[in-house]
């Protein structure tokens, strides 16, 4: 019998495998499925990659080939995180995450908080 899900355990055991997780096993090692993405400002690259259950965030990102694609970019020094949340390289993914690898800020946050303040200060009193 084929373990329970999350969906198994609130509503039953499942007699069957679902196709997907059975393609998931190679050689009886669960597999899971990621996405890497790389957002620059004119276009996206990203990756599809297979892993074996418990890999990182450290080796999706490995696996995908970015290293290759991105020899001048490291991947790790403005960070990287799983759908929009800031996560650790040894962070555990789950089948289908996606990781996202972050590109350093171009300009202060603060300071253009400060700026659009004082523009709208100066429309206030013009």
């Amino acid at each position: 019998m084929a373990e329970p899900t999350a969906a198994g355990a609130a509503g039953g055991d499942h007699a069957e495998q679902s196709p997907a997780r059975a393609q998931r096993q190679v050689a009886g090692s669960p597999r899971i499925h990621v996405q890497v993405v790389y957002a620059m400002p004119d276009r996206v690259w990203q990756h599809d990659v297979t892993l074996a259950e418990g890999s990182t965030v450290a080796d999706a990102i490995a696996a995908s080939g970015f290293a290759k694609a991105f020899p001048q970019v490291e991947p790790l020094a403005a960070g990287v995180g799983v759908f929009g949340v800031r996560r650790e390289p040894g962070y555990r993914l789950a089948d289908g995450d996606r990781v996202e690898i972050y590109r350093p800020l171009v300009f202060d946050p603060m300071e253009s908080r400060r700026r659009r303040a004082q523009h709208k200060a100066r429309r206030r009193q013009g």
